[in-house]
């Protein structure tokens, strides 16, 4: 069961969920620092991240994972020093694709989710 079934009828689902949102974001960026702190690499870490909000990966598809970890090289090389803010943006974003039910994410939503995800990156890179 993803996080958005029970709301099915929705305008901006980022709007009339924005707390719970933000939530899902700060959690997952808090695994996800905690795990590069404790000296795991970037994809160990988005793996970390991945692992605590889905222990059996069953509810979240390998092969959408790997479409974010499959080239770091290239997200390395496309993003330079913005390479970790995007690559973890990318994963979050890929869970909340994950949990929302088809055809509720438009792009309103899409695109303050992303926003959302960069302040908060920023807030909690500079605690880290």
């Amino acid at each position: 069961m993803g996080f958005f079934d029970k709301f099915r009828l929705t305008r901006c689902i980022f709007d009339r969920h924005k707390d719970d949102l933000i939530e899902l974001i700060k959690l997952n960026l808090g695994v996800y620092f905690s795990a590069r702190s404790r000296g795991l690499d970037e994809e160990e870490a988005l793996k970390y991240t991945v692992r605590t909000r889905y222990p059996e990966w069953d509810d979240f598809d390998v092969e959408v994972f790997a479409t974010v970890t499959s080239d770091l090289d290239g997200w390395r090389e496309k993003y330079g020093t913005a390479f970790e803010k995007e690559i973890i943006k990318a994963l979050i974003l890929k869970i909340f694709y994950n949990e929302t039910p088809k055809g509720l994410v438009d792009d309103e939503s899409r695109n303050k989710m992303s926003a959302k995800i960069d302040e908060i990156y920023e807030e909690m890179k500079r605690k880290v």
